[in-house]
């Protein structure tokens, strides 16, 4: 007998259908004046198809759309996934009145006014994206020892180490220490005056 062939549709693996799905992810759309979007997007998706999903209002009336992604202006022929964009990605977006509209006009200042606050705006979502705190560097029993020696010796002026940012925490605690007990010896170690008892009255 024969075997019934499945069809083209069910051929596809677990993984594969792992991998389809995998390619929606959800990323933040800014706009100057608007509230941010948090759309969820197929990486297979042109630039242009993002456009008229999120935007077919704005596309049919001309208007011209123009999406930023890490400072670059992406193309509408460019693929998500070829132009970096991932699971919650930045993306920022200028919307323009078309030039066409009023050829004689020279560009409003309104307009660039926008397009800054769109790079600025670019900006900051890319820091924010790309922020890492610091690493702490703990240090060891010598930057202590070392520590409390400067802040012993310098007094309050080795408190300029403690605000930097490669000093260790150990060193920074010895430092505090130092400074503290070279007040309390300067303290303890200053002379008591003594009465001289022929200077006193009778």
């Amino acid at each position: 007998m024969y075997q019934r062939v499945p069809a083209e549709d069910q051929l596809s693996s677990p993984a594969e259908t792992e991998l389809v799905v995998r390619s929606v992810v959800k990323i933040t759309v800014f706009q100057s004046g608007k509230e941010k979007l948090e759309p969820e997007v197929d990486l297979s998706w042109a630039v242009r198809e993002v456009k008229e999903r999120l935007f077919s209002e704005d596309l049919h009336a001309g208007k011209n759309i123009r999406i930023i992604f890490q400072g670059k202006m992406l193309t509408d022929d460019m693929i998500l996934s070829d132009s970096g964009v991932k699971e919650k990605s930045f993306l920022h977006v200028s919307i323009t009145e078309p030039v066409s509209a009023v050829p004689s006009a020279p560009v409003s200042v309104e307009g660039q006014e926008r397009d800054l606050e769109a790079a600025e705006l670019e900006r900051l979502a890319l820091a924010y994206e790309n922020y890492q705190p610091p690493p702490v560097v703990e240090g060891s029993s010598a930057e202590f020892v070392l520590g409390f020696a400067m802040g012993f010796v310098l007094g309050f002026l080795a408190l300029l180490w403690v605000y930097q940012p490669l000093t260790s925490r150990k060193q920074k605690l010895g430092i505090i220490l130092g400074v503290f007990s070279s007040s309390i010896y300067a303290i303890l170690s200053k002379p008591v005056p003594s009465q001289n008892p022929s200077s006193a009255s009778p």
